[in-house]
């Protein structure tokens, strides 16, 4: 069967992964599939033009917590983001 991909939580694509039974995101498949890396559970996945809805390859890169939380400062993302980024990394 094709994959149906929704809006999940956070307004990013996501699928539903019938062997995990969890949704997954898109673009962080994407990433792991085409640039994977050693380290890449520990980093987050970036969306060059700030639309969640684009996993375009060229349009995603790979940041540490601490890169993600100064780009979300830079583009103004707003305070709620800016916590949710904050309180991920605390839960660490």
């Amino acid at each position: 069967d094709p994959i149906e991909p929704m809006v999940g939580e956070g307004r990013y694509l996501v699928f539903f992964n019938e062997a995990r039974q969890v949704f997954t995101n898109i673009h962080r498949v994407v990433l792991e599939t085409w640039r994977p890396r050693d380290d890449m559970r520990e980093l987050t996945v970036e969306h060059k033009d700030q639309n969640r809805r684009n996993p375009a390859l060229r349009n995603l890169m790979w940041l540490t917590p601490e890169e993600n939380l100064r780009r979300a400062k830079y583009h103004d993302l707003g305070e709620e983001s800016i916590r949710k980024i904050v309180a991920q990394q605390a839960g660490k």
